[in-house]
């Protein structure tokens, strides 16, 4: 009934203790907010900072023209939740401190979104947006054990993840913008979906990049149809249908988002209503009941080569995902034009594999190859990665001559 007026006035004068909950009401605060060891929880009995659960442009913010919005000072078994922070040089700040968590949060038009030193171990950022910040996530003295999972990297203006060490693991999650990665991409991590026109750190293409690296390897470049980035609301769009925020109703769209039925097949979608393929969404309502509906028929998606890159035979392989999984089989054709025509380069693939290594080299090179999965048993199920690559088998020939044919060769 005596409610502090402030986060920084109740940490001022209250002690919190392992267990304990802060309730912060919807409304907009203004200054830095910062926790230290004399506020922290223990394991299994976490200080949670619980905003309001009403949608985010009507809860709890917490702004910051300069400074740090809120940080996380050597203080250990931290929760913050439903919380919105805007500006501020950070947006939430870990300066040491482990086993923190941060779910269901936006953090926007900071100079970087979040932050982590190099004590700060075991963090885990969940059901999170990360938008409009230069950095959305910034690791410059490669702290340890970082997961992002189910959220949104959205319009971070420089980059998605700057990871001075490799040690964040990305998954389930959704990046768009200019460029993913500065300085290394994550080392672990999978079933995410890149909308970018860069990703970073060398790469001219995702394939690259999961060549180099072994990673990311059931990831893939593909618009994610998310119903409105702008207005924050990220509900991928479906032909089955969608939960629009706005109205409170289900709706149906024209386009079905590639991120429905995409995360990692080992998590639980048991919270996600029907029907749901029996697989979490990727993104920021994967396992919720707001998850958008997946589709009931055969479908197959081609995962690699989306964004180009170069494809060497036989020892580079292709990934797919789909809804086959009672021992139907697939066939895989290139096209050496741009999908004008097609040859077969392998048959009798078992599709709930979802991967083949590409051991046809029977086929010609080409720099405008493309690939597709189709069912053996139906050819009306198949899917065709979305650009051109570059598939050898061999070197390539390239020629230089002058203007004159002049006793030419």
């Amino acid at each position: 009934s005596l409610p502090k007026l402030t986060l920084t006035n109740l940490l001022a004068t209250i002690d919190l203790e392992p267990g304990d909950t802060v309730y912060i009401d919807s409304g907009s605060y203004t200054g830095s907010v910062v926790v230290t060891v004399d506020d922290q929880g223990s394991a299994g009995n976490y200080v949670t900072f619980q905003g309001s659960t009403n949608d985010w442009s009507k809860g709890t913010v917490l702004v910051s023209p300069a400074g740090t919005v809120i940080e996380i000072n050597t203080a250990q078994y931290i929760k913050l939740a439903d919380i919105k922070t805007v500006g501020g040089s950070y947006g939430i700040a870990f300066v040491g401190g482990d086993n923190c968590i941060v779910e269901r949060a936006a953090v926007i038009g900071a100079g970087s979104g979040l932050y982590g030193s190099a004590a700060a171990s075991n963090i885990l950022i969940q059901y999170s947006i990360i938008c409009s910040n230069n950095y959305g996530i910034f690791f410059p003295s490669s702290p340890r054990d970082w997961r992002v999972e189910n959220s949104i990297l959205y319009s971070n203006k420089l980059a998605a993840v700057w990871d001075g060490g490799t040690k964040c693991s990305v998954s389930n999650s959704i990046i768009i913008g200019p460029t993913a990665f500065i300085t290394s991409v994550p080392q672990s991590g999978d079933y995410n979906i890149l909308w970018t026109t860069n990703i970073g750190v060398g790469y001219d293409s995702l394939a690259s990049m999961q060549k180099a690296t072994g990673n990311w390897k059931w990831s893939t470049v593909a618009n994610p149809q998310l119903a409105n980035p702008a207005a924050l609301d990220f509900h991928p769009k479906s032909i089955v249908e969608r939960y629009n925020p706005e109205t409170g109703f289900w709706e149906t769209d024209t386009v079905h988002s590639a991120a429905i039925d995409f995360g990692n097949p080992v998590y639980s979608a048991v919270n996600e209503p029907e029907p749901n393929g029996g697989r979490r969404n990727t993104g920021l309502h994967g396992n919720t009941w707001q998850a958008s509906k997946g589709l009931t028929n055969l479908w197959l998606l081609a995962l690699s080569y989306n964004d180009g890159g170069s494809l060497s035979a036989p020892i580079d392989s292709v990934y797919w995902t789909g809804n086959l999984t009672n021992g139907e089989t697939v066939r895989i054709d290139l096209s050496g034009d741009g999908g004008s025509t097609w040859e077969v380069a392998g048959t009798g693939l078992l599709a709930s594999a979802g991967t083949w290594l590409w051991s046809n080299t029977n086929l010609l090179s080409s720099r405008r190859a493309r690939w597709r999965i189709m069912y053996e048993a139906d050819t009306n199920v198949f899917d065709t990665c979305n650009t051109n690559f570059v598939f050898k088998t061999g070197g390539f020939r390239y020629y230089v001559n002058d203007a004159s044919t002049n006793r030419d060769v």
